[in-house]
């Protein structure tokens, strides 16, 4: 029970923290990304860029609802759409790289200092700055939890990760859809993939083989977020998602 209540309740603060700071940062950008995006769109590589800046800061999945919101409404159409949902796939892997680095040490500051900040400022962008600050803390903090909780009991995941194998076509199939479904209910490719970092850090998975598939079905399971955000919408916004 320990475990289970550790690891649920870890996951539970990191998708929690992840939320709040996607929110936060889009809440700060406020009305002029919209602004931004239908400039940006004209061109195709601008169109990436911003993109990858969007993905980058609320994740892909968040993203690509929005540029189908955007196309349903009528302010993009699904040829200025694919350069921003390619760039939301490579700005997303951004904010996974911040994950992977070792800053749980700092996670009970930024808490604090995020908490404060959105308290006392009176500022949009500075209040909603310390939402986003707040949700980073949240997130490492909810990785210390799930690997403190995987460490004493990780000979338990030992015969469920022997079936995650990269190195074999069964074992990397297996992995991807695995991860795919627990992304698709979930609907955070940043959760699944912060969970398989805490499970390194315990020492549950040992070698990159074990991880690789994890990480592949987490970015196709991610697109099932699109495709229910395209449910009533347009064609071409359903397109989109299908594109995705």
């Amino acid at each position: 029970m320990e475990l289970i209540f550790g690891l649920l309740g870890g996951l539970a603060l990191f998708i929690f923290g992840m939320r709040t700071m996607s929110d936060g940062l889009s809440a700060a950008m406020g009305d002029g990304m919209r602004v931004i995006l239908s400039k940006a769109t004209r061109s195709r590589m601008a169109g990436l860029g911003l993109g990858t800046v969007i993905g980058g800061l609320i994740q892909s999945s968040a993203s690509i609802v929005l540029f189908i919101g955007f196309i349903n409404a009528g302010l993009m159409t699904l040829s200025q759409s694919i350069g921003p949902i390619l760039g939301a796939n490579i700005g997303t892997t951004l904010s996974v790289q911040l994950i992977s680095f070792k800053l749980s040490d700092y996670c009970l500051p930024a808490i604090f200092i995020g908490l404060m900040i959105h308290m006392i400022a009176r500022k949009r962008k500075l209040k909603y700055g310390g939402q986003a600050i707040l949700g980073f803390g949240l997130l490492f903090l909810g990785m210390v939890f799930m690997g403190d909780s995987i460490k004493p009991h990780r000979e338990l995941f030992e015969p469920w990760m022997a079936h995650i194998n990269g190195s074999t076509m069964t074992g990397l199939i297996t992995g991807t859809l695995v991860a795919a479904l627990i992304t698709g209910i979930i609907q955070s490719s940043g959760a699944v993939i912060g969970m398989g970092f805490a499970m390194i850090s315990a020492g549950a998975i040992t070698e990159f083989e074990g991880i690789y598939p994890i990480i592949i079905g987490a970015n196709v399971g991610t697109c099932v977020t699109g495709l229910i955000g395209s449910i009533g919408t347009t064609v071409d916004a359903r397109r989109a998602a299908t594109t995705h």
